[in-house]
C-alpha cells in the first residue's frame, strides 16, 4: 500500500442505505429500499465522506495515489426495478462521478458497475468530453441461474460451453465506448466438484486462461479482479484465489503466461471470430 509494490486496490462501496439489491452482500438481505427514505443522497455523502478520506490518507503519505485503482461508487445495484437504474443512470452515477472529482483528478478511474444490464446500455453514459477517465465494472459470473445450474463439467459439452462463451467475451470488452473490467467472477460451476480428478483441475487451468484472456483483450480490457482472494474454512475451492494459486489452476506468473483463447481480427483489428486452443484442451474434450 505505500507505492512500492505493484498492488492495486478497487475502493468499492459494497452495501448501500436500504440495500441497492436486496441481496446479503448489500449488509441488508429483504427488499430493495435504496432509492425510498432519502437513502441515495445519503449515500452520496458517504461517497463524499470515503474521497476526503482516501485523500487524506494520500496526502499524509499513508499510501500512493497510484494505489487507487479505480473508484466503484456502488456493488450490484438491481437495475431491473426501473426505480433503482433511473437512480443511478440519470442521478447517482453522475453525480457521484463528480463528487469524487473534487478530490481525485482525472487521473484517477472511476467506475460505474453494471447494474445487472448489457455492457451496451452504457456506451452513451458518462461520456467525453464532460466525464473523463470512466470504466464500467461487468460482473461475468458463470454458475448463477437456471441455465449455468444446467451445465455440468464431467463432459465435454458442458466445458467447451465454459470455454466458448469465455473467449467471445472478448467480443464484447472491445466493442464497447468505455473501458471494461471484471470487478467480480470465479470458476464456480454447476459441478461436479472432483479435486481429485486431474482432468477436472487441468479444465479448470484452462477456463481459468479463457476468461482472463477476454477480460484483458483489446485496449478497452481494463482488467480484472478475482471474487475472492480467500474463502474462510477452506470450503468453495473454486473461489479461492489462494488454493487456485497453490494448486497451480492460476497462473505463477500473470504477465508472463500461456493464452487459451484464439482471436481471429480482420485487416483493421477488429474482432471477427473467438475460438480456443483445441490442442490444449484436448485432455479435457476427448479430442
Amino acid at each position: 500500500m505505500d507505492g512500492t509494490g505493484t498492488g492495486q486496490a478497487n475502493i468499492d462501496l459494497h452495501g448501500a442505505p436500504g440495500s441497492q439489491n436486496g441481496f446479503d452482500n448489500s449488509g441488508r438481505a429483504g427488499g430493495a429500499h435504496w432509492v425510498e427514505w432519502g437513502q441515495v443522497d445519503r449515500t452520496k455523502d458517504i461517497i463524499r465522506r470515503i474521497s476526503e478520506t482516501i485523500r487524506q490518507w494520500v496526502d499524509e503519505g499513508a499510501f500512493s495515489a497510484s494505489t487507487i485503482h479505480t473508484f466503484c461508487v456502488l456493488n450490484e445495484p438491481a437495475g431491473w426495478y426501473n426505480d433503482i437504474w433511473n437512480a443511478c443512470y440519470w442521478d447517482y452515477y453522475p453525480s457521484t462521478y463528480a463528487i469524487i472529482r473534487e478530490f481525485f483528478d482525472s487521473g484517477t478511474n472511476i467506475n460505474i458497475q453494471q447494474a445487472f444490464k448489457d455492457g451496451s446500455e452504457f456506451d452513451n453514459l458518462m461520456t467525453e468530453p464532460d466525464f473523463h477517465n470512466v470504466a464500467v465494472d461487468m460482473h461475468t459470473y458463470q454458475c448463477f441461474g437456471d441455465y449455468w445450474n444446467s451445465v455440468h463439467v464431467d463432459s465435454a459439452a458442458g466445458r467447451g460451453v465454459h470455454f466458448d462463451v469465455s473467449c467471445a467475451y472478448a467480443k464484447d470488452v472491445s466493442s464497447r465506448y468505455h473501458w471494461t473490467f471484471s470487478g467480480e467472477w470465479s470458476l464456480g460451476n454447476a459441478g461436479p466438484w472432483n479435486w481429485n480428478d486431474p482432468e477436472y483441475v487441468e479444465f479448470l487451468r484452462l477456463w481459468f486462461l479463457s476468461q482472463i484472456d477476454a477480460y484483458e483483450y483489446s485496449e478497452k480490457g481494463y482488467g480484472w479482479y478475482f471474487w475472492s482472494g480467500k474463502i474462510e474454512g477452506g470450503g468453495y475451492p473454486e473461489w479461492n484465489y489462494l488454493h487456485l494459486l497453490e494448486t497451480g489452476v492460476a497462473p505463477s506468473n500473470l504477465c508472463e503466461r500461456e493464452t487459451f483463447c484464439i482471436f481471429k481480427e480482420d485487416n483493421d483489428g477488429i474482432l471477427m471470430e473467438t475460438g480456443y486452443n483445441k490442442t490444449m484442451a484436448k485432455h479435457v474434450m476427448n479430442l
